[in-house]
């Protein structure tokens, strides 16, 4: 492998995600607010420091050296699948309920919250109110992927605040 080939492959396994959203605080620590009553903040986990909320107010997840809150070797092997665990969450303010999902454009990148990828309407979480949930990350190395980078993940909750009772009903 020549240098410039690993130069690329390096900066692709430590690569960013970066939700790109408006911010306003609406728990003790610093939160970026999406809207619907929905925010993302930095868990308090050991896979938290990856994630914080930037300068602009945005949440920013961060597994290479420029993140400012990790120390050490930071970012994933080649060939594998990385997992970590809790990274952000998600909170619902409202009174009812609402379906959140996550979408990007990496097919290198899952998230999933209670053990599940929550990447469209139909695999989305449930959030009750003034519920959160943890929210993993999925890093996958394998076949030849070797860019790691999702700019601007989008969060969705369509509809947040509705009925208990659509909970429980089927998703079209």
């Amino acid at each position: 492998m020549n240098r410039t080939v690993l130069l690329v492959t390096v900066l692709g396994l430590g690569g960013t995600l970066l939700v790109s959203t408006g911010a306003v605080p609406l728990l003790d620590e610093p939160t970026d607010d999406i809207g619907e009553d929905v925010e993302l903040h930095p868990s308090d986990s050991p896979d938290g420091k990856y994630a914080y909320i930037d300068d602009e107010g945005e949440l920013v997840v961060d597994i290479s050296a420029s993140n400012p809150n990790v120390e050490g070797p930071v970012g994933v092997n080649p060939d594998t699948v990385t997992a970590f665990e809790n990274v952000f969450r998600i909170r619902y303010n409202g009174s009812r309920y609402a379906e959140v999902w996550l979408t990007h454009e990496s097919d290198a990148i899952t998230f999933s919250a209670r053990g599940e990828p929550i990447r469209s309407e139909s695999a989305a979480v449930t959030l009750g109110p003034n519920e959160s949930v943890g929210v993993d990350g999925h890093v996958y190395t394998t076949g030849g992927r070797d860019e790691m980078r999702a700019d601007g993940l989008g969060v969705h909750a369509p509809g947040a605040g509705h009925d208990a009772d659509r909970r429980n009903q089927p998703k079209a």
